[in-house]
């Protein structure tokens, strides 16, 4: 199995560019975020031409034009989708999407999240998170993959430790919660078996970084985007595709992943 997740940056202007990208690299699992009303009807009708089933997070119809909540997330599978498994009790219902996908005998949760940013949000970011996590944990689906645009984390270091985007002083209060709230995802996942496949499989010595911030001309990368899979996943490949972000498709690198079903 080929599974991409890519926030596309809502680029009217690069729909065309994203759709060919898309099926060139011939996916059996596409997760996006950041889909815009006005691409989102044009990305599904060109990919359910080629055979993709889809799920939305948010209809477009209902999909707000401006403002914080005008972004949605887009599941598209070559397998049949059994079924789109609402959230419970999530505010920001088009940032967080799951699906159940059928291959032969096996069955798949697919789950695809944007993480709101801090900087913009403040402590909604957390709740969001925590109102997430919840989500994820309350499943017993023996397959699953939890990928998206996290926002998180702020840096990694060698030894596997990360740093989080709490910040003392100026989210007084909050700290504890800011920075455990990001450690959820980052961190709390592998207490029940769902782990970070890039990390896995090439540990922390690499640095790669998924978006990049120019703040007066000091750049800084962050690796944001991220594909987590069940231990009961055997995952060959997890990398980073830069050329999408270097051609400016999208302002984010799309994360691929392979993998196969383990028996169990």
């Amino acid at each position: 199995m080929k599974l991409i997740s890519w926030n596309i940056a809502g680029r009217l202007s690069s729909v065309n560019k994203q759709i060919d990208y898309l099926l060139d690299g011939k996916f059996d699992i596409i997760c996006l975020q950041e889909v815009i009303s006005k691409t989102q009807g044009v990305i599904t009708k060109k990919l359910e031409n080629f055979e993709y089933n889809t799920i939305s997070s948010v209809p477009n119809e209902e999909l707000s034009t401006t403002g914080r909540h005008k972004y949605n997330l887009l599941i598209f599978s070559k397998a049949e989708i059994i079924k789109s498994k609402p959230p419970h009790e999530i505010k920001w219902r088009e940032k967080y999407l799951s699906g159940i996908l059928k291959f032969d005998s096996k069955e798949l949760e697919v789950t695809t999240m944007h993480v709101p940013p801090g900087s913009s949000n403040g402590i909604e970011k957390i709740i969001s998170i925590e109102q997430f996590y919840k989500n994820i944990i309350d499943s017993e689906n023996q397959y699953r993959i939890v990928c998206g645009d996290w926002n998180t984390p702020r840096r990694e270091y060698e030894n596997g430790d990360i740093k989080t985007w709490m910040k003392t002083g100026v989210r007084i209060g909050e700290g504890e919660r800011w920075d455990k709230g990001e450690r959820l995802l980052l961190e709390e996942l592998r207490n029940i078996g769902i782990h970070d496949s890039f990390r896995h499989l090439n540990g922390y010595g690499i640095k790669e970084y998924s978006w990049y911030i120019n703040t007066k001309g000091d750049v800084k990368g962050r690796r944001y985007d991220h594909i987590h899979s069940s231990d009961t996943l055997d995952v060959k490949k997890c990398y980073y595709d830069h050329t999408v972000r270097e051609n400016k498709f999208s302002d984010h690198s799309a994360i691929i992943s392979e993998f196969n079903f383990k028996k169990i």
